[in-house]
């Protein structure tokens, strides 16, 4: 039934274009990503009698932009799935059909615009903010965003807004939709100064949460604020690259505790030749410790809404979709990029260890060691045609028996935890397709 009102509705659309293309101009586009999995220890270790995972995935995606006025409608619609989730002549009533975009972008003068309804937003290398492509679901937020843009200095400034709600209610603010933010503000500010690109986020998270030993039941929001700059590098000949980063988080987290963490980045990259790209960094996120916590203290750093998938290893040991409120992480990396006309070929070292003591889950109350293993990851990117491309890859965690203690898998670090895919992507207008990488 969704399938069958999303055709009419487009032909509408398109037929609706056709009339009115003196006053609008209508505009459509489209994407398909499909990737084949394998998976044993993927996002946590194997345990010694588990069976790899294999399967395949899809995203088939419309975007369609009416513009008029100075304004512009957009909306994308997707459609997700996982082959074979429903039977071959079940009725899709899955819910795989969404979505995923629906804006509205406004001018108000020649300096400020305003956008808002479901949107992506994304910034500076999707580290706080992202879209988080890699997901064949990608991530979005109802927002509202006011934009300022000063052309002579080269200044963007956005401040933006969401506030969410289960329903329409006639009563009361309570949120129950798990796992998501109850409201938040943020304010991004980018200008550059000369060969240096700077940037500076400040976001106001806030998340609702029980009110601990009240009865009746009653909700309260709590809110933590991170806050920080970033400084981009790049030498006028493009050999020479950096940045830096430093985001500090505090105010009160969804386990109701006082937080003070932080988050350290830095990295250089050089082009050896026009082909060779090598490039060397660390990131180091707080973390609290296992053993002899102070009670109501966190010092967890949570990078919140970006891709995380393209930081810390591919196989997304940290921070997607688990290691909040934790030990923290040091990732020591160094990377390689070989650059073709058709193909891409990057590998990548990472050296893992906690930021903060894991406790030794064979004596309980000490301390095991910090190194949690170094990831291998390998990928290759193949340009068929431009808009089109094949993307594949294969990781390979080499954990401790840390890493084991920390994700409570007995024996995970003696099984050999790997992944490997292969996907197929087709993005009109995109010269070069590929996703979730960060080289």
């Amino acid at each position: 039934m969704k399938t069958l009102l999303f055709r009419i509705v487009l032909f509408v659309l398109i037929g609706v274009s056709g009339l009115l293309c003196a006053q609008v101009n209508f505009s459509i586009n489209g994407q398909y990503m499909n990737r084949a999995e394998y998976r044993h220890g993927f996002s946590t270790l194997a345990a010694a009698d588990q069976d790899a995972a294999f399967f395949v995935s899809q995203r088939a995606r419309v975007m369609t932009s009416l513009k008029f006025q100075s304004a512009e409608i957009y909306v994308s619609i997707q459609d997700i799935r996982t082959w074979g989730s429903t039977a071959n002549a079940a009725i899709d009533n899955a819910g795989l059909l969404s979505v995923h975009e629906a804006w509205v972008a406004l001018p108000i003068s020649k300096k400020f615009a305003l956008k808002m309804g479901r949107q992506e937003i994304a910034y500076d290398e999707d580290r706080l903010f992202g879209s988080l492509d890699w997901l064949m679901q990608a991530r979005r937020h109802d927002a509202a965003i006011i934009k300022f843009y000063d052309s002579a200095s080269n200044t963007q400034i956005h401040a933006g807004f969401a506030f969410n709600q289960d329903k329409e209610q006639l009563t009361g603010t309570i949120y129950t939709v798990p796992n998501n933010y109850k409201t938040f503000q943020y304010l991004y500010v980018n200008k550059p100064f000369g060969k240096i690109k700077s940037s500076f986020l400040f976001l106001n998270n806030g998340v609702q949460i029980q009110k601990p030993n009240v009865i009746p039941v009653e909700y309260t929001t709590v809110f933590t604020q991170t806050f920080g700059p970033r400084l981009v590098y790049k030498e006028s000949n493009n050999k020479l690259s950096g940045n830096v980063a430093f985001y500090y988080q505090t105010g009160t987290n969804n386990l109701n505790q006082s937080l003070s963490g932080y988050d350290l980045m830095a990295e250089l990259a050089y082009d050896v030749t026009k082909k060779l790209v090598l490039t060397g960094g660390f990131e180091i996120l707080s973390g609290t410790d296992q053993i002899n916590v102070p009670a109501g203290e966190s010092r967890s750093f949570n990078p919140y809404y970006g891709t995380n998938h393209r930081f810390n290893g591919y196989m997304d040991y940290f921070y997607v979709g688990n290691h909040i409120n934790s030990v923290g992480l040091n990732d020591y990396y160094i990377k390689g990029l070989i650059r073709g006309s058709k193909t891409l070929v990057g590998a990548a070292m990472h050296f893992f260890s906690a930021h903060a003591q894991v406790e030794n889950n064979d004596a309980p109350g000490t301390a095991s060691g910090s190194k949690l293993g170094n990831e291998l990851d390998l990928t290759i990117v193949y340009k068929l045609k431009p808009g089109i491309s094949f993307q594949g890859g294969y990781s390979q965690m080499f954990a401790t028996q840390s890493m084991a203690f920390l994700k409570d898998v007995a024996e995970g670090h003696k099984q050999t935890n790997n992944w490997a895919y292969v996907m197929l992507i087709l993005r009109p207008g995109v010269e070069w397709p590929r996703t979730g990488l960060k080289f």
